[in-house]
This record gives C-alpha cells, structure tokens and sequence, in this order.
C-alpha cells in the first residue's frame, strides 16, 4: 500500500548514493524508475484477510505490473499491467475488482476501480480536486481517502495542490464526508480500525516530524496516539484491530524500520533492525506477519515478534 505523500506536479526524485539514482517525472513519462538496475517498486496492495498471496507492484518503464506472490511457495504470477501513473490500494472483496488512483493531468488526481484482470477502470468519483491513497475499510463498504483543496505554483513554476485533509466515502461512489480540518501538507493514508469506530494515519502538524493520530470517525477529532521526537508514519491496523503497524526513526534517525503496538497503545516494539529505509507496511498471513519495501526496490517480510525476517522476491 503506497501511502506516501509526492511533493507535487513535477516530482524530481534525485537519490545520490553508491550506483542508485532515480529520476522521476509525474507530469510526464518517466525518463528512469531504475534503482541498481533493480525496477522500483511502487507499493503493496492490501489483500484480504484469508489471502495467501501478497501483492505487490513493480515498475517497467510505462506500466506498473501488479504481480501475486504465494507466501509459502514463493511463486510469482503477473494478474496485469496498469499505466505507471497509476498505483492500486486494495483488492476488493468476491474478486470485485481493485482500489487505487491515478494522476488525471499535472497535479491532479482521482480515484478509480479496475476491473480484476486490470483491462479496464471505472471513476469512483468526480471531483474538481485532487484525490489519492483510498483506503478500504474491512467491510468493504466504506472509503478513505486524502483530499486536497487548493492549487497553487510549486518551485518550479508548475501547480501543486496543498491543503490535504481526511475524507470518507463509500465503494459506491457516493459523495464523501470531509473528517478532519487539517489542511496539512505532509500526510499519510488513514486506515479503518476493525469496528470502524477509528481511524489512524500520520500528520505534520506544529511537530518538526510526522506522528501518529487517531481518528474519531464519529466526531472527527483527532488525537495524538504515540508522541515522538522520531519521524513516525504509514500507520496499518491489523485485521483484528488489536495492532498497529508502523514505519519509524524513534531508534536511529534516518533508519526507517518496521514497529508494532498495541491499538491501545500499550507494548510497542522494533520488529526489524535493517538500518536502511523500511516503507509500506502491511500485515499478511492472517496477521502473523508484516509485508514490507525495503529501499524502493525488495519485498520483505517479518513476523510480529520479530522473528523470520526474510526477503521475499
């Protein structure tokens, strides 16, 4: 599940390290998505709870391949290809179909359904503004999602649309009720408790980091779940709502690892200790274990004490 917030309309991603570059361009046609000669990854699909796969996106040049990986076997299969401006969210319950969005023109956004084997996409909603990451709650009715309300110039003189804050709609495509009234810029897709009283993402506020929120999805109110002088973020409830994954640098700043707590916010702790960048976390196996990217380009997975860390693909 890409939950990542781009910085905008002309996103010039320059990684200068020991043979990686990446350079990419979302107004446009990629030039490069290469990272050592690895084909980046752009995110894991949540799946549903009784899924032995996981799923996951790679991309090659103009399209993303969405690709099952058997979690036992380790067997790969290609379900399709989408345009490389487009990024899936969540696989639909019955084999409906999946959740994602994509980029309309510069800037702008909306959110879409694709048909199961990908040859086709219907809108979920019209919008003059721009739309991104949809979240899928576990009854497969509602529909969260970040919203922006205002365009303006960025740096390099192309639009950018700011002000993001937390909606809901639902798979129909009804019109969706805005939660919160953050208008933030640095923001992560929210993601429905099991009893669909709560929600949890991260947000910059006053704070120099992105921290962790829950939401009442009944009065709107967000409060601080776990304060730090860390950078938390891409919170994921577990299928039973009793955890929360996360991405954090609370051990070592600028070594993103997996961490897991209590919904109550009680034991936390570090399930990997990679010391490199650790994106996308997804629980999988029925909740015994945690999907997740490793530097944009490996699938990894862990289990929830820690233990059976391993690569994936």
């Amino acid at each position: 599940m890409s939950t990542r917030m781009p910085i905008g309309s002309l996103r010039v991603r320059i990684a200068l390290a020991v043979g990686v570059v990446v350079l990419g361009v979302c107004a446009g046609t990629t030039i490069l998505r290469v990272i050592d000669g690895r084909a980046q990854i752009y995110g894991i699909v949540r799946g549903l709870p009784n899924d032995t796969s996981v799923y996951y996106y790679r991309n090659r040049g103009r399209h993303n391949h969405v690709i099952a990986l058997d979690i036992q076997s380790g067997r790969k299969n290609v379900l399709g290809a989408v345009p490389g401006l487009t990024y899936i969210q969540d696989k639909l319950p019955d084999n409906k179909g999946w959740l994602a969005w994509s980029y309309l023109e510069p800037a702008r956004s909306q959110l879409a359904v694709y048909s199961p084997d990908f040859k086709t996409s219907v809108p979920l909603m019209t919008s003059p503004f721009s739309d991104m990451f949809p979240s899928l709650s576990q009854d497969g009715v509602n529909v969260y999602f970040l919203r922006a309300h205002r365009a303006r110039t960025d740096a390099w003189g192309g639009p950018q649309w700011t002000d993001w804050d937390v909606y809901r709609g639902n798979i129909s495509g009804a019109s969706p009720t805005r939660l919160t009234r953050l208008s933030s810029y640095d923001i992560s897709a929210p993601s429905e408790s099991a009893d669909g009283k709560s929600a949890v993402f991260s947000v910059r506020l006053s704070q120099h980091s992105p921290q962790l929120y829950v939401l009442d999805v009944l009065t709107g109110k967000p409060r601080l779940f776990l304060p730090s002088s860390g950078y938390d973020t891409e919170p994921v409830y577990s299928d039973d709502g009793r955890r929360i994954a996360f991405i954090s640098t609370r051990s070592e700043p600028y070594k993103y690892e997996v961490w897991i707590v209590d919904a109550t916010g009680g034991r936390m702790r570090q399930v990997t200790q990679l010391r490199r960048r650790c994106t996308d976390p997804v629980f999988i196996g029925g909740g015994s274990m945690i999907a997740f990217i490793v530097d944009e380009t490996e699938l990894w997975k862990v289990n929830t004490d820690g233990t059976g860390l391993a690569r994936l693909d």
